[in-house]
């Protein structure tokens, strides 16, 4: 063969070599204009049913909305979601619900909404590196679950200073706390345990959902409580401790995390709530253009009526961070973790950062009162 086919096969091939990179690069480009977007998927294990649903309200709406618009596009890339039920952690549905995104849907990032879905399927996720965002996974394990988790809500172990400090200002030294068996409720009444000590002096479980509570809260009368802290997974049962409590002629201060100021129990109760303190989140502070424009989409789609605007606004914190994470470090779950390590971003409760245990920065239990139906501070 003379040299000179020899030179015209070596730049033939040369030529072939650096178009092929050439188109490669390209096709792992999504901003590249070729006609069809990249599409990743995010999935959901949210609590769709049962009396815990309340806490999947407005990620559903998100997600629903999300979807009717063609999903959720940024850089190139056209972000779509499968939503499965979790039940906020009851029984297996969420060990079951990640299962199926992972292996069938094949999935890389998941966004779960109660403590009992992130822990549930904490452990699969992180065997199988798919970053995992939890939105309203306040137990204190959550931090502890592994550097693919993160989450865009508090951590409640703060409760227990706030609560000792309340405590000690009016002068109360015999509490009772009424737990409804849920991972996150559980992990409160630890935290109430370990912080409150010798002023703990009566603690009932009841099961999910127990239509009766009268024994319990009877028992706990019995110890001379001056105070009392109805720690309920449900809006219900909050309602029905909280009547027994009155009913059987308990005066003192009641306190609860989140669920006296729910919407249903103000509704349910009244004026009848009185001397009643609660921890609950901070009202949304952010102001990023992309969230308020989504939350005006939000608010035409469904009403103006947003049951928790706080629930809204960390779900949409976990949504903004996978896809920015995404669209600047590539559609690698590793490479997106590292990315938030180090990441800051305008959002819907102000900066997002995120801490060396995936913790959002800068969002904080804060405490409120209720007198004769009515939010005082």
């Amino acid at each position: 063969m003379s040299k000179r086919l020899i030179s015209c096969c070596l730049n033939f091939l040369t030529l072939s070599l650096l178009l092929s990179l050439y188109v490669r690069e390209t096709a792992a480009d999504p901003t590249t204009p070729t006609g069809a977007l990249k599409e990743v998927i995010i999935g959901a294990v949210i609590p769709l049913s049962g009396t815990q649903a309340v806490y999947g309200e407005e990620a559903a709406k998100l997600f629903q909305l999300f979807t009717e618009e063609g999903g959720l596009v940024q850089g190139g890339i056209r972000f779509k979601f499968v939503v499965e039920d979790g039940k906020c952690g009851v029984g297996s549905a969420p060990i079951t619900a990640a299962k199926k995104l992972i292996l069938v849907d094949h999935v890389r990032y998941i966004i779960a909404g109660c403590s009992g879905e992130v822990l549930q399927i904490a452990p699969y996720t992180q065997q199988n590196k798919v970053l995992l965002i939890g939105y309203i996974s306040g137990h204190r394990d959550v931090k502890h679950a592994g550097d693919y988790v993160f989450r865009t809500f508090y951590d409640v172990g703060t409760i227990g200073t706030l609560m000792n400090e309340k405590l000690a200002e009016m002068n109360l030294n015999r509490v009772a706390v009424f737990t409804e068996e849920v991972s996150f409720t559980l992990g409160i009444k630890e935290v109430l345990s370990d912080s409150l000590k010798e002023r703990l002096v009566a603690k009932e479980d009841y099961p999910l959902d127990s239509p009766d509570n009268r024994g319990m809260v009877a028992r706990a009368k019995q110890r001379g409580i001056d105070s009392v802290f109805i720690n309920s997974a449900a809006p219900r049962s909050y309602v029905q401790i909280y009547n027994e409590l009155r009913r059987m002629g308990f005066n003192g201060p009641v306190f609860s995390y989140y669920q006296a100021g729910n919407k249903e129990v103000l509704s349910a109760l009244g004026d009848t709530q009185d001397n009643v303190f609660y921890f609950s989140a901070p009202t949304p502070t952010g102001d990023a253009k992309s969230y308020l424009d989504m939350k005006e989409r939000y608010m035409k789609r469904f009403g103006t009526e947003i049951n928790s605007e706080f629930q809204l606004a960390v779900v949409y914190n976990a949504i903004q961070s996978i896809v920015d994470g995404v669209v600047a470090a590539g559609d690698d779950s590793t490479k997106v973790r590292d990315y938030l390590m180090s990441y800051s971003a305008p959002g819907a409760t102000g900066q997002i950062e995120y801490d060396v245990n995936g913790d959002i920065k800068n969002v904080s239990l804060v405490m409120k009162k209720i007198e004769r139906g009515k939010l005082v501070q």
